[in-house]
């Protein structure tokens, strides 16, 4: 029965209960249908799943009468899932992890005494951003629990979209249309030179960096780096065509690396005021219309703020709009 018709059919007063009940018995049958797929029979299934063969064979029978349709191949062995099992199991699969998500969601919303905020963020910028944020808010919100995730942007946009994360802070643009950003404030990039090769730089910001770094050894980001992507059509518009001889998930790596003598690398100004003095290296700066980096709060725009992230966002436009 499609589930359009079947919550036609339910009063609302049992709606509750019985869409309980349809998604239990489809959890049963996403791991029924998954052990189908790792062991090719019916027989190792049951098995598997510490049930009857039998019971087994009686509830995907059930389904697929509902349905009229075959969830499974039984001409070839090992067993196979036809395509409508294949793609009955994929959205029943989505559908249940959709309602699990937004249980999750509601109690978190309900849950006024002990709220929890989750801030996705990569190293680099949760270096850089967060220590006197979260300490302003931690006084202002002493009851809320703190809880940072630190992946590259693009797993992170992901875990936002997937209701994961309360907020985002990241550069903008984002790899996903489907989030609201607010700008926090603009960077401006910075080209490091090895110590070795630092003589003769120019002490005025540049647009063009090719002439010092084309043909030689440069580290780069990862590509699921937001950082990275700007730079990388930045080194585009430009024809920039150095060496790439590292990669790494971590900026504050790249320029570790670069002070020791790998090659240079491109790193957000603001990351150098976190750096010892004492650190010898060159540095070109690189004019902020030729490679902007907007920083970034993001929220998932189909999802209801939780006061928590709503405070949290206010205490981070507070501590940078006025100054950047």
């Amino acid at each position: 029965m499609p589930l359009a018709a079947y919550f036609k059919q339910t009063k609302t007063s049992q709606a509750g209960g019985q869409f309980m009940d349809f998604l239990d018995r489809n959890r049963q049958l996403i791991r029924i249908l998954e052990a189908i797929q790792a062991f090719g029979s019916i027989s190792k299934a049951a098995e598997a799943l510490f049930i009857t063969q039998p019971t087994l064979s009686k509830i995907i029978r059930k389904t697929e009468n509902q349905y009229q349709i075959s969830l499974i191949d039984r001409t070839q062995h090992p067993f196979t899932l036809t395509p409508a099992g294949t793609y009955y199991l994929k959205k029943t699969k989505q559908l249940v992890q959709d309602y699990q998500i937004m249980r999750n969601q509601l109690a978190r919303l309900a849950d006024t005494t002990s709220e929890t905020l989750t801030i996705g963020v990569n190293a680099s910028l949760a270096q850089l951003v967060l220590p006197p944020v979260l300490t302003d808010y931690h006084q202002q919100f002493a009851d809320v629990h703190i809880q940072l995730i630190e992946k590259p942007a693009r797993q992170l946009e992901a875990d936002l979209l997937a209701e994961k994360l309360d907020v985002y802070i990241g550069i903008a643009p984002a790899f996903n249309p489907e989030l609201k950003q607010n700008r926090l404030y603009t960077d401006s990039a910075v080209l490091i030179i090895p110590p070795t090769k630092a003589q003769n730089l120019p002490n005025q910001p540049v647009s063009d960096i090719s002439a010092f770094i084309n043909d030689q050894d440069f580290i780069m980001e990862t590509e699921t780096s937001s950082f990275q992507r700007l730079v990388a059509s930045y080194l585009a518009k430009y024809d920039c065509r150095p060496k790439v001889v590292v990669r790494t998930a971590n900026i504050t790596t790249a320029f570790q690396l670069a002070i020791g003598g790998l090659g240079a690398t491109i790193v957000p100004k603001s990351l150098l005021l976190s750096q010892p003095r004492a650190v010898s290296y060159g540095k070109i700066q690189i004019k902020p219309v030729a490679l902007p980096l907007d920083v970034t709060v993001s929220q998932n725009r189909n999802v209801p703020q939780s006061p928590a992230s709503r405070h949290f966002i206010a205490t981070l436009q507070r501590r940078f709009s006025p100054t950047h």
